[in-house]
């Protein structure tokens, strides 16, 4: 595919196709800027870093209360709430779309962020990671006159480095990636994130196929290109984390 983007039309239809292209041309990119595709970006990274941002605090702070805190009931709460995970996504779709509907929410990117802003299976992550932290630091700080926020941030966000960025670099690479739920809730073209813009590229050549036989096969393929990079670049940058996070725990006593 990212090959394929910088083929000259008669190297995409050539048989059979050279693994390196005998011309590197940027023409499907130019014709991919023709696009709104930078709106499609910017509401994309809306949506993906501020709601990531804000589901990876909410997740957080509730991961740590069913960790380290006393609450009565906790336990039967934690996994009664944990197994809401075993309800498929799509069977949700109407229910949120009529919720959202109500709230006035529809078309509005506030409405894409809004049902990804809780995840148990991250809190469940980063419950079991922050159990292996020692309560003694918890104990010490307290002493010291911290209050639960102040733990909180100076104690656990700390030593849960690689749990945080791990939670953090899974959400957005899902937020980024999201298809069907912008899809039932945007109309407007300019609110369009990336994967429906892309789709729209995607129709458009495919219906062109349909009238002339002639399908911009490196358009398409520049399009998917753009759509990657953007995670290959997250997961380069924080990929440490990320198998830290995995296969790490917190500090053991």
């Amino acid at each position: 595919m990212v090959l394929g983007s910088f083929r000259t039309d008669e190297g995409i239809a050539k048989l059979p196709s050279d693994i390196i292209p005998d011309e590197w041309i940027i023409k499907h990119y130019v014709q991919l800027f023709d696009s709104p595709i930078l709106r499609w970006t910017v509401n994309s990274l809306i949506v993906a870093f501020g709601g990531t941002s804000i589901m990876t605090l909410i997740t957080c702070l509730a991961g740590y209360a069913f960790a380290k805190k006393k609450i009565k009931a906790k336990e039967p709460i934690f996994w009664i709430l944990l197994s809401s995970i075993m309800i498929p996504g799509t069977a949700t779709l109407v229910p949120l779309m009529i919720l959202i509907k109500d709230m006035g929410l529809i078309d509005t990117l506030a409405g894409v962020m809004l049902p990804g802003l809780l995840s148990m299976v991250y809190i469940y992550f980063f419950r079991q990671y922050v159990q292996d932290i020692p309560n003694d630091y918890l104990d010490v700080a307290e002493i010291d006159g911290a209050g639960e926020f102040r733990k909180f941030f100076s104690v656990i966000v700390p030593l849960s480095k690689s749990a945080i960025v791990t939670i953090f670099l899974l959400s957005f690479m899902g937020s980024w990636n999201l298809y069907v739920w912008p899809l039932l809730v945007l109309f407007t073209p300019d609110k369009m994130t990336v994967p429906l813009g892309v789709q729209q590229i995607m129709y458009n050549e495919v219906f062109f196929r349909a009238l002339s036989g002639l399908p911009n096969y490196g358009l398409m393929q520049a399009a998917g290109t753009y759509v990657l990079f953007p995670m290959v670049l997250l997961f380069t940058i924080g990929h440490r984390y990320f198998v830290k996070g995995l296969w790490g725990g917190g500090i053991k006593e």
